[in-house]
């Protein structure tokens, strides 16, 4: 739900009960400002965040070595003519 800053001062009892439930957004001006979450959530995403992750670069090779190490890994491309006259897309040539 989301509240005014002066709702959400009048009414905070309310927006923290609310807040066990589901992020409560506050908005001043009609721009939203913040949210408020849980301490249960709050824990849950620091936990996240605290946690090292590898780089989606060390996932896809990772990704690749367990695909390697499953057997014959062959990667067929198409065979490309070099000599072929083609256009350029964004090219302000047309030849």
């Amino acid at each position: 739900m989301n509240w005014s800053v002066s709702e959400a001062k009048a009414r905070l009892s309310e927006v923290l009960a609310r807040a066990r439930k589901s992020p409560q957004v506050i908005e001043n001006r009609g721009e939203s400002v913040a949210v408020v979450i849980s301490k249960r959530e709050f824990d849950r995403l620091s936990q996240l965040q605290a946690e090292p992750r590898p780089s989606a670069m060390a996932e896809l090779l990772e990704f690749t070595r367990a695909l390697k190490a499953g057997g014959d890994l062959e990667l067929e491309l198409p065979r490309r003519d070099l000599e072929a006259d083609r256009p350029i897309p964004f090219s302000d040539d047309e030849g």
